[in-house]
């Protein structure tokens, strides 16, 4: 009778085991691809017609942005390296804002995520030109090398699903995957999970390429704090007057707030969002992606100081899918003082309903900044009187190069029209 009981218990208790192991999910690999912005140009007339005609090859405005793309002083207060795919290197130092970029958006994901997951950082770098040319260009080399860092995951049974966030001009790259696709590699058939753009300038080709069935979901973000986004005419922040067409569309506009005491009233601390104790400051073009130790306009004001708003958006992501309210144009707002974040659609029907959720304790909140700050480069190095002298350096040298090239252009034409 013994013996029976015994091969009882054991046969329930490896039924047991084995039904564990079935409702174990496995993790879920995530590959997030960090794509920056244009390299901030030198504007002049000159440069201006050139831009507007996409003809910068061997100009000032060209050689200048080559120099400072290249320089490895410049990629300390953004996600940005080389050019190029390249993994994010786990290396703790001083100065690699890539990696601080990723540690920090890596542990905002793990806060709102019940389901643990891989994740696997990349940035990919491109030419930073203010041009289109250059931009699809830069889009097909993209293409090419994600495809071929694809291939090489899979011979390691590794099957991510792909989020890319793209900034500024940098989300145009992205989307231009679409239009590599459609005219280079027709037969393809991998997918991006979902593309996120901030600050990304909306143009008549960006809203073509977002209808192409590649991209599963996109999300768009943008702030009214962002001018640099309407300097281009022909672009605009949303897709507007498209909505109808581009079902895999989510609109979102980020709002931040910074609690304030009225007159005589410094002693109260609202439980809640409260118009009268509550002062917005939407982040400006460089608040959404670099780091508060950039040296141009990132306001020291600013709520979520040192931290970019880009670092925000897995985890913003993760809440607008998990509360499910809205899904088409909508606002999410932060109160870091309050620790709590507001969903609310954009739409006048349902303007009047808004949805809140928990932010993050203060202590969370202070761990992040902590972690972002040891990542900081050393500032008696990288500071605004280095940082234009570099930048003045690398247009000097690019005038000096040009000169020499119109030079032997000249001496070119004069040797061909004497042998005629």
């Amino acid at each position: 009778m013994k013996h029976y009981r015994w091969s009882i218990l054991f046969l329930v208790s490896i039924f047991h085991l084995s039904a564990k192991k079935i409702e174990e999910k496995p993790k879920e690999t995530w590959m997030t691809i960090f794509i920056h912005g244009t390299v901030k140009p030198q504007f002049s007339l000159a440069n201006i017609a050139k831009i507007v005609r996409d003809n910068l090859p061997h100009s000032t405005l060209w050689l200048g942005t080559e120099i400072i793309r290249n320089d490895p002083f410049f990629y300390q207060n953004q996600a940005i390296q080389m050019l190029g795919l390249h993994k994010v290197p786990e290396t703790h130092k001083e100065g690699n804002a890539a990696r601080a970029f990723a540690a920090v958006f890596d542990k905002l994901c793990s806060l709102n995520s019940a389901n643990k997951t891989n994740n696997l950082y990349y940035t990919y770098g491109w030419s930073g030109l203010l041009s289109h040319k250059s931009r699809y260009m830069d889009a097909k080399q993209f293409y090419n090398t994600l495809k071929q860092e694809l291939e090489q995951l899979a011979k390691q049974n590794i099957y991510p699903k792909i989020r890319i966030i793209g900034y500024s001009h940098g989300g145009n790259i992205a989307i231009n995957l679409a239009e590599v696709r459609q005219k280079e590699f027709p037969k393809d058939t991998f997918k991006i999970d979902q593309i996120l753009l901030i600050g990304t300038p909306i143009q008549p080709r960006t809203i073509e390429n977002a209808k192409d069935p590649m991209f599963k979901r996109i999300y768009n973000f943008y702030s009214q704090g962002d001018w640099v986004q309407k300097l281009d005419a022909h672009a605009s922040r949303k897709f507007d007057n498209y909505k109808n067409d581009l079902d895999n569309i989510t609109q979102v506009k980020l709002k931040v707030y910074k609690r304030y005491a009225p007159p005589g009233k410094g002693h109260l601390r609202p439980t809640k969002p409260n118009p009268k104790t509550q002062r917005r400051i939407d982040p400006g073009h460089m608040e959404l992606w670099f780091f508060g130790w950039t040296i141009y306009w990132y306001r020291e004001k600013f709520p979520l100081h040192p931290l970019p708003m880009a670092v925000f958006l897995g985890w913003i992501t993760q809440a607008i899918e998990q509360l499910n309210t809205f899904k088409d144009d909508i606002s999410f707002g932060i109160y870091p003082e309050l620790n709590m974040a507001s969903l609310k659609s954009e739409k006048r029907e349902h303007r009047k309903s808004c949805t809140y959720c928990s932010f993050m304790s203060p202590k969370q909140y202070d761990d992040l900044k902590i972690l972002a700050y040891e990542y900081r480069p050393d500032p008696t190095y990288f500071n605004k009187a280095s940082y234009k002298a570099r930048k003045k350096l690398a247009y000097y040298q690019a005038h000096l190069y040009d000169r020499a090239f119109q030079r032997d252009k000249k001496v070119k034409r004069r040797k061909g029209s004497t042998r005629r």
